[in-house]
Parts: structure tokens; C-alpha cells; sequence
């Protein structure tokens, strides 16, 4: 995430923000490929399907992801 969309979010503070944009670095294009969530989609869209073992593991993995980061379904939807 941008410094900048880091401060209007909240998550720095806008003279940190500021300072981390001035830094020169790789030029950044901002162009998002792929198909990206919106309002009207559903975010279960996302999570693995139950009928395949691929699937049961992913759920898995995502499960003890979430348990370990103790992160709630608030924390998923907030960054979808």
C-alpha cells in the first residue's frame, strides 16, 4: 500500500507518510491486473471450496492462519 493511502487510511500519520514518499526508489505504476472484488460480489467468492481435498487443505491452512495471526473475520473483510 502507498505511503499516501497509508495515511488516509490511518495507519501512518501524514508527516511519516510524507517523508517515506519522498524517498526515491523503483517508479511504481499503480496498475492492478486481474479481477478485483467490489461491493456487490460476495467475499465468500474467495474462500476455497469444501468438495475437494485441495480445497478441505487450503480451508485448512487459512484456519490456523487466521488462528495464529489472531485476526477475526473484521480484520479478512477490512483488507478484501
Amino acid at each position: 500500500m502507498p505511503p499516501d493511502e497509508c495515511a488516509e487510511s490511518g495507519l501512518l500519520d501524514p508527516p511519516t507518510a510524507a517523508a517515506i514518499g519522498r524517498v526515491k526508489g523503483v517508479p511504481v505504476r499503480r496498475v492492478r491486473s486481474g479481477t478485483w472484488l467490489t461491493a456487490t460480489r460476495p467475499r465468500s467468492c474467495c474462500l476455497p471450496p469444501l468438495d475437494t481435498l485441495i480445497g478441505l487443505r487450503d480451508r485448512a491452512i487459512l484456519g490456523l492462519l487466521i488462528e495464529l495471526a489472531n485476526l477475526t473475520f473484521a480484520h479478512l473483510y477490512r483488507f478484501s
